[in-house]
């Protein structure tokens, strides 16, 4: 999920209360893309162990799925 210019701030920790509260396997990584003669973007990653938590995910919150193959 890419993240806005200032940030998910507040939404971000909903994000890992959600995960929480639904008790799910998950992790969360966050790192910093850079593009030349650009600003770098800022990124954030969650994981999850199963499909469907990832799917309820991305339903709430938005951003891109990827699948390991």
């Amino acid at each position: 999920m890419k993240l806005p210019g200032r940030g998910l701030g507040p939404r971000l920790d909903a994000m890992r209360a959600w995960c929480r509260e639904r008790g799910c396997e998950w992790d969360q990584h966050g790192y910093r893309c850079p593009r030349p003669g650009e600003v770098p973007q800022d990124v954030v990653r969650f994981y999850f162990m199963q499909g469907d938590d990832a799917l309820a995910f991305k339903r709430l919150w938005g951003g891109e799925l990827l699948c390991r193959e």
